[in-house]
């Protein structure tokens, strides 16, 4: 029997937080019909960086505007 073909996909997202003097909050998608929470996260689309595919995918994913680093 022959091997199934391996298929690579990359994958970028990110982790959103937003902090005040006495909270943390962050960023989580529900999946499988909300049996699952996990960080916003898709495929990197051809002639796109990673970077700009993490901030797409939280943009669509949670509605949220977010840049990449700590502020």
């Amino acid at each position: 029997m022959k091997p199934a073909a391996i298929k690579t996909q990359v994958s970028s997202g990110g982790v959103v937080v937003k902090m005040s003097a006495d909270d943390i909050q962050i960023a989580l998608v529900a999946v499988k019909n909300g049996t699952v929470w996990c960080l916003p996260k898709g495929i990197v689309e051809k002639g796109e960086k990673p970077e700009q595919t993490a901030v797409r995918e939280v943009r669509e994913e949670t509605g949220l505007r977010s840049s990449i680093g700590m502020k």
